[in-house]
């Protein structure tokens, strides 16, 4: 639709354009591709300059039905290289309850849908877009939909974005179908993840992976950081996020975390999680237990503060695996802080089973030298 090519590209602006619809200002009925063949989409697409940053921002991309008959990828904007503000003023819009991005596939190839999809060795800012209506329905295990995925090194500053109405569907319940709302990936970097909202605070299951996915390990994460360098999260809302399996089997490590970042230096505070569910038998008593408020693993300085967390559910009638508030693993070398967290209200409601469920509002894994103090653990029942 729009595409910048060149690395003397600088000080650009992108603003103000409509993307989708069948008549002005992307209304109308929706653009409408069908599944004769495969295609990718790129709403907005740019390779540009490092120097002068490009600006893109106003823009709207909504009111588009996407069919593919193999697995191609979908992008709304997609940064390849360059200095880039995605989002400036505004921000951009895409998707909208109402006017949603639809992107369905019937082949047996997983593919893709990146909302904003960025990468390179630049440093970027993505700040105040609205990603709602979005939705994914695939035919085959490894799909993914992403909110916000950044592959980026330099500085990274994830600000302000609002992430909601996502939905993710298998054409067969047997499958899974992944959503992560924002995600750095394992390249270096320090990254700033804070002020956005996942989810919404006012209507349940707003995030939703909704395939039963009774046979495979679906997943859903609020943020995922898996990159290198220093990494602070801070100030987000993650809440209502459904994962749907009910996947029977105790080994098949279907998952729900509001927050989940396995490397560097992390600075995890004032972040609000709660009203996260689902409903598999995942016994798994690691990081890959069905439901966690705060995520942490590998051997790196970790300091969680300030956060509250509850409402984490896992429905199941005969669950018997773990609940955590908080899990980290230890850093042997620096002392790791948990300081001044509330957890409260971490439940299996509706366990029937004789044998216990196992729930943690903190638990520490592996040796590692920490301090936790002054935090406030209810396993049940505050408001």
């Amino acid at each position: 639709m729009i595409w910048l090519n060149s690395a003397t590209i600088n000080n650009t602006r992108i603003e103000g354009n409509h993307i989708g619809g069948s008549q002005a200002e992307s209304l109308g009925g929706p653009f409408l591709k069908n599944n004769t063949s495969s295609n990718q989409f790129y709403g907005i697409r740019i390779n540009a300059s490092s120097s002068n940053a490009t600006i893109v921002d106003s823009n709207i991309i909504r009111n588009i039905e996407w069919r593919n008959s193999l697995g191609s990828n979908w992008f709304g904007i997609q940064v390849l290289a360059g200095k880039v503000n995605v989002g400036n003023v505004y921000g951009n819009e895409i998707g909208k309850v109402g006017n949603p991005i639809i992107v369905n596939s019937s082949s047996s190839t997983a593919f893709n849908l990146f909302s904003i999809s960025t990468a390179g060795l630049d440093s970027i800012r993505i700040f105040k877009n609205r990603i709602d209506g979005v939705n994914m329905s695939t035919a085959v295990t490894g799909s993914n939909l992403f909110g916000i995925y950044c592959n980026q090194t330099g500085v990274i500053l994830i600000d302000s974005n609002r992430i909601s109405s996502l939905t993710t569907n298998a054409i067969v319940g047997t499958l899974a179908a992944n959503i992560y709302g924002i995600q750095k990936t394992n390249s270096i970097g320090s990254t700033f993840i804070r002020g956005n909202l996942i989810g919404s605070t006012t209507t349940s299951n707003n995030l939703i992976a909704s395939s039963n996915s009774t046979y495979a390990a679906q997943l859903v994460y609020g943020i995922q950081h898996l990159g290198s360098g220093n990494v602070l999260i801070s100030g987000n809302t993650i809440a209502n996020l459904t994962n749907a399996t009910s996947n029977a089997s105790t080994n098949v490590l279907g998952v729900i975390n509001g927050i989940n970042s396995t490397n560097g230096i992390n600075v995890i505070q004032d972040n609000l999680i709660y009203d996260l569910n689902i409903s598999n038998a995942n016994v798994s008593a690691l990081n890959t237990n069905s439901i966690g408020g705060i995520v942490l693993t590998g051997a790196t300085v970790k300091s969680v503060v300030n956060n509250t967390i509850y409402r984490l559910r896992n429905n199941r009638i005969n669950f018997t695996g773990s609940i955590y508030g908080i899990y980290f693993t230890g850093n042997t070398g620096t002392n790791n802080g948990v300081f001044r967290n509330f957890i409260h209200s971490l439940e299996a409601p509706n366990n029937t089973s004789t044998s216990a469920v196992n729930i943690y509002g903190i638990r520490q894994i592996s040796s590692g030298v920490a301090t936790i103090a002054n935090n406030i653990v209810v396993l049940q029942g505050a408001q």
